[in-house]
């Protein structure tokens, strides 16, 4: 039997009370029902709870049997189910009753009839008014109308037009009985139901009654049987307390459609009432009462009338395009909209276009998917994959379009995201950890969901479906409302973007595909008259760097890039790889594939948001010490912080961040323009000096080069201040990683892997090993490493590691000094107390590498240019340029100091403290540590051992002279160490350990006497020779001891006899090399002189005959 209080809310028990009301007798239609041959048995067989309560009325009757279940008319008997079929008929046909409806609408019924809607001489006039109900404003006659809805929809029979229109369809589809006294399979609506369910299937007219009926029955979910019956208990279940009327309940039902425990049954029949409402939008009763002023204001119908029904598409596509025009559709109307777009996208069954355009897809890629957007999202997975995979089965362009218009449609961008079933049972979790915060319409969770992509608290499930939905947005920016909102006049000014958000003219040509990148373009356009609003660029920006996750979400890259993608980056699908790896091959892609790749490299420079690879292992680091930079609008400068930080002594940066921003810096070596503040600042100069480099390493050579020479001319720079700054900022990154000197990582492969395996690159540390390694690097490496030491020794602040372990030394030993001129002033400071050790280490380091080529000493090189030119020329001539001079030129110009030859003052003076430092720590001096290597070995090894602690008190040097005065030096090294004493003579700062001895001595004796040509030494030898005892005991002792090598070394360092050179030869080491080349040349002599002495002879003989 049927609950109390579906039976209380029955049709039939509402319209006898109102035919009561008004007056009517129930048995004025004839006698009781319930007592009749006919169905006596039958009432009291199933109305058995109204039996035994006195007379019962008709109505009351038909009530009991129409509530009691769907197939009712299955229980009763056929005697008594054609009395009661034609007890109905009577009562929809019967003039009382039209003269009752007259009574109770007399008003509303002669206004219909004045608009010749419906006439009373129309055997299906109460049909009529019921069809045009809504004008009805009366209460009385509404409620009238309403209920006699219930009778006029149990059976298709009692509309005439339906009827009429309907026969064809009807036998056609087997959905019903033709013969109204048939009794076999009758059912209470399911004529109705049988043809909505074929409804695009119908003939035009049929179609257009079916629809007609789907409409009257919105009001209302009584008026459709098919659905009241199936969904009966579930609108207890989920919407108890909603009230019949203005299709509540519909709505309520609808809105649990996806929920686990509602009926198959019911939702059955409520997709089908959706799928009539996607055909007619007055199917539901929310957009007709709230959305018809707006319909009607934007002339979204078309001016359509009765006979032309409108698809829900077409309402939905014209007020979406009010809404984003800026124009005012109702806020109720609006909520009604969002309603049957989220049903749209959760049951691909209410677009006929995409089960007709998809009808094979569906069948055979989506099969089971079913409903709750699973069989959308399977569309368009393969959609998305095919692109890749040409090998899977295809889906067809009809269906590809009809996806996109269905998203186009629904406007997905602004539905909330839990809408969309599939995004939400994927994403759950995500959000709720990561962006629970997020308030407003669905694009700002995707946009928060976007930046955890390629993060590890991203799901696989959620990543996957988001690209899904992405995939299609990154092609048609109108499907991200917050950029078509911001964008739209940028992008009809600059980029023929239509007026209209979609347009309802079929002949219009779809360009929102090409409005994207065209926006792209125009985010760094160098033109000012061409820049983005504000507001238009912050979006442009936020769906870069969203999009920079996937090259698909980039369609004007991903269709130029097809083929090189399949070719070299296959298995790359992590966040942010595929661009990486075309970035990687980028001389190897096809022409346009190249041109869109470096395009985007050269916007990733200007904004780091577009390098998710940075991003994500840089995330916190930026946050941390960039924080000034990201605030600034980036333009480069958050780069540039960051390869600072790497770079920076002691740097607190992560191996994943330091990486991904080395892999960024080798990119960026392809071309100068993937640096942005070097090409903004370079560009005019590289087209002017370098126009036909490209790639960075090249442009930076070019330009360091032109800097160099017009430093040296001292004409004026050619290459700008701002662009000098940037090549300077290059060099230096170039010195301090290996990998970013192309040429030096190329000539020193095989050396580094030697060498310097283990040794990291970064802060100049592969550099430095090789340097340490110099004697035995390839001839290639060991050229491009002098250059490199010589840049350095030019310029100082491209020195990284100076930079690296003498920066604290720097701010405190030598703030005011030219960064360029630094390592000078650390030299000077190397003693101070406090001196860092490890700066100590380099600074000597630096200093022995300078004594191995006067060129790397650019102070002592400019200051002895013309002396070197005067004397030692031929050093030059005989060396290969780009190879150390081992120290020669210095020893040179040396000799010239001790023999007295004329030096220029600037010379003379920086030669000084050169044999100053030397003498002190022989290191400084190749040449005497090559000739000597053996004697120091022999008999300084003490001295050498504490040197290498860098004890720089000219302890080796003490030990050879006394070595040389006990006469146990031999060749070179002897006559080495004699100059050394010879110098001495000439100037006592030469000397600095007997110039410290007797520094006191100098004070007090030799006061009045004028430093230089060895006046000074000869002052102290004075007082030696004739007062011993008024010197500082040091002093004297070290004087005494310098006498004795004066005696020694005069005939020796510079042998001006034959006497003094033989015997140089015969207590050389060497003396038998010597001999030998003497015998040598004496026998080549001898030779020549005995032919030609025959030669002579033998000329006279014959000249004599």
């Amino acid at each position: 039997m049927v609950n109390s209080t579906e039976m209380k809310n029955s049709s039939m028990y509402c319209i006898l009370a109102s035919l009561l009301i008004i007056g009517i007798e129930a048995d004025a239609f004839g006698p009781p029902i319930a007592e009749t041959k006919e169905c006596k048995e039958d009432v009291q067989r199933l109305c058995e709870g109204l039996v035994g309560k006195g007379t019962l009325s008709n109505l009351a009757v038909l009530d009991c049997l129409q509530e009691f279940k769907k197939e009712d008319d299955m229980d009763l008997s056929p005697p008594c189910h054609t009395y009661v079929w034609n007890f109905k008929f009577n009562l929809t046909q019967d003039n009382r009753f039209i003269e009752a409806a007259q009574d109770s609408c007399g008003e509303d019924i002669a206004e219909i009839q004045d608009k010749k809607m419906c006439s009373s001489d129309d055997g299906d006039f109460l049909s009529c008014v019921i069809e045009h109900r809504d004008m009805v404003k009366k209460g009385r006659c509404q409620n009238f109308l309403n209920k006699m809805a219930t009778i006029l929809f149990s059976d298709f029979h009692y509309m005439k037009r339906f009827a009429a229109a309907c026969v064809d369809d009807i036998n056609k589809l087997k959905c019903g009985r033709l013969d109204p006294k048939e009794t076999k399979g009758v059912q209470q609506g399911s004529t109705i139901e049988c043809l909505s369910k074929h409804v695009r299937e119908l003939s035009s007219e049929c179609h257009l009654q079916t629809l007609r009926i789907a409409e009257m029955q919105a009001d209302d979910y009584h008026l459709d049987r098919a659905v009241y019956f199936a969904c009966r208990d579930d609108r207890e279940n989920f919407c108890r307390q909603i009230l019949a009327g203005d299709g509540r309940v519909y709505k309520c039902l609808m809105k649990n459609k996806m929920d686990p425990t509602l009926s198959q049954e019911c939702r059955e029949q409520l997709t089908r009432r959706q799928k009539l409402i996607s055909q007619d939008f007055k199917a539901s009763k929310g957009l007709v009462k709230f959305c018809s002023d707006d319909i009607k204001k934007y002339d979204c119908d078309m001016g359509s009338n009765k006979q032309k029904a409108v698809q829900l598409s077409r309402i939905l596509v014209c007020l979406e395009n009010a809404i984003h025009k800026g124009q005012p559709v109702a806020n109720e109307c609006q909520s009604e909209m969002l309603e049957h777009r989220e049903s749209l996208l959760q049951d691909y069954r209410l677009s006929p276009e995409i089960v007709t355009n998809c009808e094979n897809e569906i069948k055979n890629l989506c099969h089971a998917k079913g409903i709750g957007g699973k069989t959308i999202h399977c569309l368009m997975r393969k959609i998305r994959n095919q692109r890749r995979r040409p090998e899977v089965e295809r889906v067809s362009d009809r269906c590809l379009r009809s996806v996109e218009d269905l998203l186009r449609e629904t406007d997905t961008g602004t539905i909330t995201w839990e809408a969309d079933p599939v995004l939400k049972e994927a994403c759950q979790s995500v959000v709720d950890r990561y962006c629970s915060r997020i308030r407003g319409n669905g694009q700002r969770v995707i946009s928060c969901l976007m930046t955890k992509i390629g993060a590890e608290e991203m799901t696989s499930f959620c990543e996957s479906t988001l690209m899904e939905i992405q995939y299609f947005a990154s092609r048609d920016f109108r499907l991200d409302p917050q950029l078509y909102d911001k964008c739209h006049s940028d992008a009809t000014k600059f980029c023929s973007a239509p007026q209209e958000w979609l347009s309802l003219k079929d002949n219009t040509p779809e360009t929102s595909p090409l409005v994207l990148p065209c926006l792209y373009r125009y985010a760094y356009h160098p033109d000012s008259d061409k820049k983005l609003k504000d507001e238009c660029l912050v979006e442009i920006r936020r769906v870069m760097r969203e999009r920079a996750a996937s090259v698909e979400l980039q369609p004007d890259i991903e269709d130029l890039c097809l083929k090189d993608l399949t070719i070299f980056c296959l298995n790359k699908t992590g966040k942010g790889e595929e661009m990486l790896c075309l970035q990687e091959n980028l001389e190897k892609l096809s022409d346009a594939c190249e041109e869109a790749v470096s395009q985007f490299t050269e916007d990733e420079s200007e904004d780091i948001q577009l390098n998710p690879i940075i991003v994500q292992a840089c995330g916190a680091f930026l946050d941390s010490h960039c924080e000034t930079a990201q605030d600034s609008g980036d333009e480069g400068e958050v780069m540039t912080c960051l390869i600072e930080e790497k770079m920076a002594a002691g740097s607190k940066m992560n191996s994943k961040c330091k990486q991904a921003i080395e892999h960024h810096q080798l990119i960026s070596m392809k071309n100068y323009k993937f640096t942005f503040k070097f090409k903004q600042a370079c560009k005019e100069s590289v087209e002017l000096l370098c126009p036909m480099s490209r790639r960075k390493a090249d442009v930076v050579a070019c330009l360091s080069e032109r800097i160099r020479n017009d430093t040296m001319e001292g004409f004026g720079h050619k290459v700008a201040k701002d662009c000098r700054r940037q090549v300077k900022s290059l060099l230096f990154q170039f010195h301090e990683d290996i990998n970013l000197n192309e040429e030096l990582k190329t000539v020193c492969t095989n050396d580094r892997n030697s060498y310097c395996r283990n040794v990291t690159s970064g802060q100049g540390q592969v550099i430095e090993c090789l340097k340490a390694n110099r004697k035995n690097l390839s001839p290639g490496c060991h050229k491009a490493i002098f250059n490199i030491e010589k840049e350095e020794m030019e310029d100082n602040t491209l020195d990284a590691s100076l930079n690296h372990f003498c920066g604290n030394m720097k701010r405190v030993h030598c703030m005011g000094v030219e960064e360029e001129e630094v390592l000078e002033c650390l030299k000077d400071k190397r003693q101070e107390p406090g001196f860092d050790e490890d700066c100590l280490k380099l600074v000597i380091r630096r200093m022995v590498d300078q004594s191995l080529d006067i060129r790397l000493d650019p102070l002592f090189y400019n200051s002895c240019r013309l002396d070197i030119q005067k004397h030692c020329s031929e050093i030059y001539k005989t060396t290969p340029n780009e190879v150390e001079l081992k120290g020669q030129v210095t020893q040179c110009l040396k000799d010239s100091f001790v023999k007295k030859e004329s030096l220029t003052a600037p010379c003379e003076n920086r030669l000084r403290k050169v044999i100053q430092e030397s003498v002190l720590d022989s290191r400084l001096d190749p040449v005497l540590r090559e000739s000597c290597s053996f004697e120091m070995s022999q008999f300084c090894s003490k001295e050498i051992e504490d040197e290498g602690r860098n004890k720089e008190d000219g302890s080796v040097e003490e030990c050879l002279k006394k070595a040389f005065l006990a006469k146990q030096l031999r060749g070179s090294c002897n006559v080495l160490v004699a100059r050394l004493v010879e110098a001495s003579k000439v100037d006592i700062q030469a000397d600095p350990i007997l110039h410290k001895a007797c520094s006191k001595d100098l004070l007090t004796k030799c006061n009045s006497i004028m430093p230089g040509e060895g006046r000074l030494v000869n002052c102290l030898m004075v007082h030696v020779t004739s007062n011993p005892s008024s010197l500082d005991p040091p002093c004297k002792e070290l004087l005494e001891l310098r006498v004795k090598l004066f005696d020694s070394s005069q005939k020796i360092a510079y042998p001006e006899t034959l006497e003094q050179v033989y015997e140089q030869v015969a207590n050389s080491p060497s003396k038998l090399y010597f001999l030998a080349m003497i015998l040598v040349v004496f026998s080549i002599v001898f030779v020549f002189g005995l032919f030609f002495g025959r030669a002579t002879k033998r000329y006279k003989e014959l000249k004599s005959r």
